[in-house]
Parts: structure tokens; C-alpha cells; sequence
């Protein structure tokens, strides 16, 4: 009966596999959360996700490239490259401890990376921070 009120007569079992089966959008909004959530891990893999969310590697990276706009790597790289962001502004860790600690396979992965995604390298993004010429985008992060 009260699935008969919410989903009406027809809709019942439409809506059943609706709560079952979240919308495109919004599973690729849960895909990025966990991807956010887990990017701290170097070995995180496409399949990871995959096997998580039960889905095909070809599905998730079609949500992806759909819905988030850019690839799994390039979203994955966005994920580490932000929380890198926050812990060269706000702490006094080295370089290759930040890498790590973001999940970048090793120190020159990860100044490669956020070079390309922020255009200068991790440590002129500490000394803009540092020096206060600037303010840090990202210091609270």
C-alpha cells in the first residue's frame, strides 16, 4: 500500500528499481565522494571502484567523462593535487612526505601532477603561501 501512495499503481515497481539502481548522476556523484575519500590511497584503481559499486570499468568511466567531465585518472589527480594544496599551505611537512600522504606514487609523480594542474611547481606554492604576497586559495582546505 505504500508503495501504491508514492509510486502510484503503475510506478510501483519503477520505483523499486529506482531505489535499487541510483540515477547516472547520481551514482557518478557517489563515485567522485569515494574517489575523494579514498585518493590518499596509492594503488586506487579504476577496478577499485568498480568492484565497490558493482559496476563495469567501461560504465564507470563513462560516468565519469558524462557526468564529471574528465577522466577517472584526471579527476583522481584533481583529488590529490587539492588536498596537497591544503597540506603545503598549512603544514611545514616535506615535499615528498605531502606525496605520499596524498597517494602519488613518489615525489617527482607528484610535482609533475600538480605543476600540470596548477601551473607552478609544489614548492613556489609554498613560497607564495609563505611569503603572504598572496593569498592562499586553498589554505583552509
Amino acid at each position: 500500500l505504500a508503495l501504491h501512495g508514492r509510486y502510484g499503481e503503475d510506478g510501483a515497481i519503477q520505483g523499486l528499481l529506482e531505489e535499487r539502481r541510483p540515477s547516472p548522476h547520481c551514482l557518478a556523484d557517489r563515485l567522485d565522494r569515494y574517489l575523494r575519500e579514498h585518493a590518499d590511497q596509492p594503488a586506487l584503481h579504476l577496478t577499485d571502484l568498480c568492484a565497490h559499486f558493482r559496476i563495469s570499468a567501461r560504465y564507470a568511466s563513462r560516468l565519469f567523462h558524462d557526468y564529471i567531465g574528465v577522466s577517472f585518472l584526471e579527476r583522481l589527480s584533481h583529488h590529490r593535487a587539492e588536498r596537497a594544496r591544503g597540506l603545503i599551505a598549512s603544514t611545514h611537512d616535506p615535499l615528498y612526505l605531502i606525496a605520499e600522504q596524498c597517494g602519488f606514487a613518489n615525489a617527482r609523480r607528484f610535482s609533475e601532477t600538480f605543476h600540470r594542474l596548477e601551473g607552478l611547481s609544489p614548492r613556489k606554492y609554498r613560497e607564495i603561501c609563505a611569503d603572504g604576497r598572496k593569498k592562499c586559495r586553498w589554505a583552509e582546505v
